[in-house]
């Protein structure tokens, strides 16, 4: 396992939200132990472990495995896309990058073959044209700014490298993402990315898949649950105050 020494933290509005997130009981076990994000639920997909790793599969498509050789996990998590990665790129060296040292501690165990770095995902510790992949899930909104990250997305990539993404769109008001954040819909997203020097630049609007897909099997989880505080608590951030501030959930693929 990973020596993970820095520690950086996030906005604390941010910062609390995982912080219950990852110790929510309820949602562990909606999730298991390694995934935290809308996932993709098409058919088959039941759970959402299972569902985190369709997402990282859709994202995947039309990425020739045969071309990547290093990969870069941004803001991972638990490492649920981290190990899903390693799954699609074996013979791939792959890295993970977090805010939060005790993430990346349980990331390293649900991912044991990865490398991992506390970094801020704005000042990536990585040279210039060092990986063939780049992917984010579910985090770039919370960046200040999505534009900065991008920009350094770019500077990492070699020329012709991929970056995928899963990402939200949210309303100005919302306290989870910076003002400088707020995009009106999917092709102003393709425009940001266009002009962070991407090209072959694809987004895919996956609300129906992704977030309402994640939002009805969280309620039929929490329905077959004893009613309590913490499934009340869990149904209303669900239905009510997150399903008002989101407005996309986006799929991206793009080339540097």
């Amino acid at each position: 396992m990973p020596t993970i020494t820095r520690k950086r933290r996030s906005p604390p509005l941010v910062g609390r939200f995982y912080d219950t997130l990852f110790s929510d009981p309820l949602l562990g076990e909606f999730w298991g132990e390694a995934f935290a994000n809308c996932g993709y639920w098409d058919d088959g997909v039941t759970d959402g472990h299972s569902a985190g790793n369709r997402l990282v599969d859709e994202s995947l498509r039309t990425v020739p495995p045969e071309h990547i050789a290093r990969v870069l996990d941004v803001a991972c998590g638990h490492g649920g896309t981290t190990a899903r990665l390693l799954e699609h790129f074996p013979n791939a060296e792959v890295f993970a990058t977090g805010i939060d040292a005790g993430q990346l501690t349980q990331a390293a165990q649900n991912a044991p073959a990865a490398h991992f770095e506390v970094a801020s995902p704005l000042s990536l510790p990585f040279e210039a044209r060092s990986f063939d992949l780049v992917a984010c899930y579910e985090a770039a909104f919370h960046f200040d700014t999505r534009a900065d990250f991008l920009a350094e997305c770019a500077r990492v990539l070699r020329a012709g490298g991929w970056l995928v993404m899963s990402d939200l769109l949210m309303l100005r008001t919302t306290g989870y993402m910076p003002a400088a954040n707020y995009l009106a819909g999917p092709e102003a997203y393709a425009d940001v990315l266009r002009d962070a020097g991407f090209s072959d630049v694809t987004v895919v609007d996956i609300t129906t898949p992704g977030w309402r897909g994640f939002r009805r099997a969280l309620t039929r989880f929490l329905a077959g649950k004893p009613p309590s505080a913490l499934s009340m608590r869990d149904q209303l951030m669900a239905s009510v105050v997150w399903s008002y501030v989101i407005r996309f959930n986006v799929l991206v693929a793009a080339r540097r």
